[in-house]
Order: C-alpha cells, then structure tokens, then sequence
C-alpha cells in the first residue's frame, strides 16, 4: 500500500501503508482498499448491501450513504448529479472521536464509519456537525 492510513472496504480494517500487505483475495470479493480521510458516496439497494439492485434513475437518494473514512483532519470535495461542488470535512479529533461538518443538503443521508457505526442526517438549509463520540 501507498505511505497513509488506508482502510479495507469490505471489512473495515485499518492498514498503514508503505509497505506490502497480505490480504485474502477470493473471486467473489477482490481487495479495495480507501485512502484515509475520504468520503466514499454509495446507493444502496433495498438489503443495504453493496452489489444490491439500485436501478438506473438518478434523480433520487433514497438508499445515499456517505462512508466516512476518518484520518487526523481532512476535507472532500464531491459532485452532484448538476456538477455542483460539496465540501465534506472530516475531523479525527481522537481515535474514538470523529467530527463531520456537511454543507447545507436539500436530501437526507446515513453518514457510515468504517466500523459500521452509523449517524442519519436530514436534509437542512444550514451546516451541520455530526459527532460520533464512543
């Protein structure tokens, strides 16, 4: 793995990288592996697992998840469907403790750790900090 934090998708795992790592590797799931301090937009279908049908339209959110993959204080800027630019902001204030600030959204969303911990956000005309304390 590149020099970072990188985490496993699948699993959740925290590697640091610059070095070579060994991974199981079956067909039915190839390693993927996220760079620290991304935030990773995904649909999901109706079992919430990734692979599920979502369709084609992509006029609507239902099943939007943004997974959150904290490292130290970092900032991501996404697209919409429109082209317009989000910035996400992800602050790892301890190992326990993460903050994520979200511009104003016109749609809800579930914002996903890598442990699988979750926090619902609803659509807001204002900024929001979401905190995920242990």
């Amino acid at each position: 793995l590149p020099a970072g934090r990188w985490y496993d998708l699948w699993e959740g795992a925290c590697y640091t990288g610059g070095g070579w790592i060994d991974v199981a590797a079956p067909l039915s799931r190839i390693p993927v592996f996220v760079r620290g301090g991304a935030a990773l937009p995904v649909r999901l279908g109706a079992t919430a697992a990734l692979g599920d049908d979502v369709g084609n339209d992509v006029d609507h959110d239902d099943g939007l998840q943004l997974w959150v993959y904290p490292s130290g204080q970092s900032n991501t800027t996404l697209l919409d469907t429109c082209g317009a630019s989000v910035m996400i902001q992800i602050a790892e204030e301890t190992e326990r403790s993460v903050i994520v600030t979200l511009p104003p959204l016109d749609f809800a969303l579930t914002l996903r750790l890598p442990d699988g911990t979750t926090r619902q956000v609803k659509a807001s005309q204002a900024e929001q900090q979401i905190h995920f304390d242990e």
